[in-house]
């Protein structure tokens, strides 16, 4: 008969793994909410140990982010496809993805581009509003001759009436 050497208390109700320094993750890393199903702890702790969830947790998450981050260009992981990384993950177990850590040359490049990229929208609206000013103006200009004229040949008609009647 065996004899019990060791006794391990595994956790089978809701719990939440801090998984940190994943290289192009989150600021705070990711907390993985996962939960082991009570009919699955024997056979999970006799194939993984109870350190069960560096495998399918700690491991897993950094694998399937460094995935998705290689899959994508930084625009879409950090901007364009941050808030869906959430249900990426979800996939494979409920995940809760914090605030995106940007290297600083990066973030500062990108704040730099972004600037002048406001400053060209900027440039480009303030010509655009320049071109409509001219616009305006030349059909103002354009009304105000033609009313000139009008006038004018209203004068010139009521000045020949009345040589006519003269």
């Amino acid at each position: 008969m065996p004899f019990v050497t060791s006794c391990f208390h595994v956790q089978v109700t809701v719990q939440t793994d801090h998984v940190d320094n994943i290289p192009c993750g989150t600021s705070g890393g990711v907390e993985v909410v996962n939960r082991l199903r009570t009919k699955d702890v024997y056979d999970t702790i006799k194939n993984y140990t109870v350190h069960y969830d560096k495998t399918w947790i700690f491991d897993k998450i950094h694998h399937e982010i460094n995935q998705f981050c290689s899959k994508h260009t930084l625009q879409e992981v950090y901007i364009d496809l941050f808030d869906t990384l959430d249900e990426s993950l979800a996939k494979i177990i409920a995940v809760r993805v914090t605030k995106p850590k940007i290297p600083e040359s990066i973030r500062h490049n990108y704040a730099d581009m972004e600037l002048q990229k406001t400053k060209l929208l900027i440039a480009h609206e303030t010509q655009r509003v320049i071109e409509k000013e001219a616009e305006t103006d030349k059909k103002r200009a354009t009304i105000e001759a033609e009313k000139v004229s009008a006038v004018s040949k209203i004068n010139m008609l009521k000045e020949i009436a009345e040589k006519v009647h003269l």
